[in-house]
């Protein structure tokens, strides 16, 4: 009699292990998936600023440098990416992108580039930075506490041009 409570007691000790394992491999899980959405929004974030720059990069080229001659940045606004159907499972997506350090780079191959000796094109690339959150705050790079928040950072390099250049 007391082997086989003794038996029970070391097989439902086994049973509660096992279930702690298996909890802990979904919450890790689901980490994991939030973390892969949270990189998501990033590089959605990351496509649609580069279209808005490319739409009009003069312009934005301009505010950079307006904002900080010195090192020039320019900071959009927080953007929202489109949720499906469902989103009390996905939650809020938000992302933030700044651009910053600008370099002169080539023109893209078979792109031609001409102009007179006053107005000419050329290329920058800019360091393109953002931050895609799941239920967080993209400005201070924070996620809400629980399974289903992120945060990711994205670093890439866009060009920026054709920008005419008076001289």
């Amino acid at each position: 009699m007391v082997i086989a409570m003794m038996v029970l007691l070391v097989l439902a000790g086994l049973g509660l292990i096992a279930m702690r394992f298996v909890r802990m491999e979904t919450a890790s899980g689901g980490y994991a998936r939030s973390g892969r959405n949270a990189f998501h929004v990033a590089e959605g974030g990351l496509r649609v600023t580069a279209g808005y720059t490319a739409q009009q990069p003069d312009y934005f080229h301009r505010q950079s440098a307006f904002n900080n001659p010195v090192a020039p940045t320019y900071t959009f606004p927080i953007g929202h990416l489109a949720r499906s159907a469902d989103a009390s499972r996905l939650g809020v997506m938000d992302y933030q992108a700044t651009m910053s350090r600008p370099r002169l780079a080539q023109p893209p191959a078979l792109f031609q580039v001409g102009g007179s000796m006053a107005n000419r094109f050329v290329f920058y690339t800019y360091q393109m930075d953002v931050v895609g959150t799941v239920n967080g705050d993209p400005v201070a790079r924070t996620a809400a506490a629980g399974g289903a928040a992120a945060v990711k950072q994205l670093r890439a390099d866009v060009r920026l041009g054709p920008i005419t250049l008076n001289q």
